[in-house]
């Protein structure tokens, strides 16, 4: 099975015993000192160079979200809901059709990034920021007894029917949050330990810049198996969605999640890349060429027009091309 540098994160919370030997055959727990190794020996395929060097794309992206967007809808109708799916799920760097492009070895997997297109696109069709946000899984996530994901994370946008839709190309249409949840719990979180946050649109990730081994963890960043938000100031329980649900305020989506723009303990958002626990991985151009790729670079475009260059009459299937869940 195929696994990413984000549910290998999760593998060091198996046992403290396990985490200090650093095994890394399948089934087996791995520390993040191996987690070169356990990528694969392959080389990254070259990839061209980004149309905009990297120190740009904040600006592209800030771009994007203001004189590209009219932000005039509260919320969108279920025929703009399938037009956002279907334009993530076909964008030639957000589709997952595009993972092997920018993470040959499987070593990252971007449901971030993939959240992040959902966003800046949803802006480009109309949507407020009050209707729009993220949700983020966070726990042991596996569906038999080894550990196989972190954290997973989706897009949300307000409904005409006032519901919260995730878009989320993993699944195979647009979900509403409760059904999201659900179908997340139902294969990988069937004891119901992991959270679920919801947070402002900008949250990209958790705070990973240090993952300490189970047997370490001392509570302090959200990522960690034994964080509880429960009682700490910026933490609500959304009952309304069930067990374990948060929504997150945006003094504590700048403390505990790395934003765009937030100058936080958590830090800023690198486009670049990533530094976990003193290791740098390399996002290999991703994410200054998805910025270029929804901003196009040149005037902004209607709501309208993306609406009919994402229908699916235009080639664009809802269910085309998804790849399994385990992929996240």
């Amino acid at each position: 099975m195929r696994r990413t540098l984000f549910a290998f994160l999760a593998i060091t919370a198996a046992s403290a015993a396990a985490s200090a030997g650093g095994f890394s055959g399948p089934g087996r727990a791995a520390a993040l000192e191996s987690l070169d190794a356990l990528a694969g020996p392959e080389s990254p395929a070259a990839l061209p160079e980004p149309d905009r060097p990297v120190r740009d794309i904040r600006a592209e992206y800030d771009r994007i979200l203001g004189e590209q967007s009219p932000q005039d809808l509260a919320a969108f109708d279920a025929e703009r809901i399938q037009v956002l799916f279907n334009a993530v799920s076909s964008n030639k760097v957000a589709a997952l059709d595009r993972l092997s492009h920018y993470d040959p070895t499987g070593a990252i997997g971007f449901c971030f990034g993939r959240a992040m297109a959902a966003h800046l696109i949803a802006s480009r069709m109309g949507l407020k920021r009050s209707s729009a946000g993220k949700a983020f899984i966070i726990g042991d996530l596996k569906s038999g007894q080894t550990t196989e994901w972190r954290f997973h994370v989706t897009a949300l946008v307000r409904g005409a029917d006032s519901e919260w839709y995730a878009i989320d190309p993993v699944m195979k249409k647009p979900m509403t949050l409760r059904s999201w949840i659900g179908e997340v719990r139902s294969i990988w979180d069937r004891t119901v330990k992991a959270r679920v946050y919801l947070t402002p649109p900008d949250a990209v990730l958790p705070d990973l810049r240090a993952v300490p081994p189970a047997g370490r963890e001392k509570s302090r960043h959200i990522i960690e198996l034994s964080f509880r938000p429960d009682g700490r100031r910026g933490f609500a329980a959304s009952s309304e969605y069930g067990p374990l649900v948060f929504k997150v305020g945006p003094r504590a989506a700048e403390r505990f999640f790395t934003g765009v723009h937030e100058d936080s303990r958590s830090g800023r958002f690198d486009f670049s890349g990533i530094t976990i626990n003193g290791k740098r991985y390399d996002y290999k151009g991703y994410f200054p060429d998805l910025v270029n790729a929804v901003g196009g670079g040149g005037a902004p475009e209607t709501g309208a027009v993306l609406m009919r260059a994402s229908m699916p009459e235009a080639g664009v299937s809802a269910g085309a091309g998804l790849m399994s869940p385990r992929w996240w």
